[in-house]
């Protein structure tokens, strides 16, 4: 059997994919965020469309950075907070001590330039019913959720999709077609 496939169907084929997982990865880390009760679902939401690159590989990859960066960041916002945030409605010093730092190390390691936007919102987030730790935990936990979220339907998904296609070969020569070479 043989079956004919342009390039220009595999490539809407992907794209249909990517927005497909983009879409169900945004939904699904809402979703969980607002079941779990985390206090700011937005962060697993945007965490779950921030992770979600155009292959596995660079999803992955995506995931683990933010994820690291995350962390330091909400570290770097404990530490700041604890040192020179005495009212959350006054979280200026804080912020800066904590962007300071935070551009430091992104400066030195682009690829955790999340810690930045990180310490920064578990500092604005804080209020006075919470400790910094439990908002950090709560932004943290959000981050992650999403990310995690996003990751996961990227990758199944980009399975999926790259096992669908697997069986289409280029056609010969200059033959602006894909066949399918199975049984």
């Amino acid at each position: 059997m043989r079956l004919t496939l342009r390039p220009a169907t595999v490539a809407a084929i992907r794209a249909g994919a990517f927005v497909a997982r983009c879409t169900g990865s945004a939904m699904l880390a809402y979703l969980a965020a607002v079941q779990i009760g985390l206090g700011h679902p937005v962060w697993a939401v945007v965490s779950a469309l921030i992770v979600s690159q155009e292959t596995a590989q660079d999803t992955r990859r995506s995931f683990l950075w933010r994820i690291v960066g995350t962390m330091i960041g909400a570290g770097v916002a404990i530490l700041s907070a604890w040192a020179f945030l005495s009212d959350p409605a006054r979280p200026l010093a804080a912020i800066a001590i904590a962007v300071l730092v935070s551009a430091g190390i992104a400066r030195r390691w682009p690829l955790l330039r999340v810690t930045m936007w990180t310490s920064a919102l578990v500092i604005l987030t804080a209020d006075v019913d919470h400790t910094i730790v439990h908002t950090a935990i709560q932004r943290a936990g959000e981050v992650v959720l999403g990310g995690s979220i996003g990751a996961a339907i990227h990758v199944l998904l980009e399975i999926v999709v790259t096992r669908l296609l697997q069986g289409y070969r280029p056609a010969e020569g200059n033959a602006p077609a894909w066949r399918f070479e199975g049984r």
